[in-house]
C-alpha cells in the first residue's frame, strides 16, 4: 500500500486555448453552428482543455486582432485558434489542428477576388502560391510555405 495521496500528485497543466473570432456585422449561421458542435466535441473529449471564446468587432477586421491577441495574453492561454466569423469547420477541427504538433497551422483558403488566388505562399508572384488540390485534400497534406494570410 502507497503512502501517496491524490493530493501528492502534481498538478495536470491543462491546455488552454483562446477561440478568438475578429467580426465586422453579423457572424453566419454555419459559423454558429460549426463553433457550438466544436466547444461540446472537444469539452466530451476532453474536459481538461480549458477553451476561452473571445470576439472583438471592428469595421477593419485586421484592426481586431491585436485586441484579440491582449485578451488571450491576459487570460493565459497556451495557444490561439482564429476562427473567422463566416468559416464552417468540423466538430473535431481542433483536435485536427492539435494533432499536427505544428507551432503554427492555417488553412490555405481563397481570397475574396475576381480572380481567386490563395492566401499563402512561397513569394509573392503568381507562380508562387501555394495552390491547394482535391488530392491534397485527401491526403492531409500540410506544406511549409513563407507567407500565409489570416482569412
Amino acid at each position: 500500500m502507497s503512502d501517496k495521496t491524490d493530493d501528492d500528485e502534481p498538478p495536470r497543466h491543462c491546455m488552454k486555448i483562446a477561440i478568438c473570432t475578429p467580426v465586422h456585422g453579423d457572424v453566419r449561421a454555419g459559423y454558429t453552428r460549426s463553433l457550438t458542435q466544436m466547444i461540446l466535441h472537444t469539452m466530451k473529449a476532453d474536459p481538461a482543455i480549458e477553451l476561452a471564446y473571445l470576439l472583438e468587432s471592428c469595421s477593419n477586421v485586421a484592426l481586431a486582432r491585436q485586441p484579440l491577441v491582449e485578451l488571450a495574453i491576459d487570460r493565459d492561454a497556451d495557444w490561439i485558434l482564429w476562427i473567422d466569423s463566416d468559416h464552417d469547420f468540423p466538430p473535431d477541427a481542433l483536435f485536427q489542428l492539435i494533432a499536427r504538433g505544428e507551432p503554427f497551422i492555417g488553412c490555405n483558403q481563397s481570397r475574396r477576388e475576381p480572380q481567386a488566388r490563395p492566401c499563402a505562399g512561397y513569394g509573392f508572384e503568381e507562380d508562387e502560391f501555394v495552390w491547394t488540390t482535391p488530392d491534397k485534400v485527401r491526403a492531409g497534406t500540410v506544406e511549409a510555405v513563407e507567407w500565409m494570410g489570416l482569412a
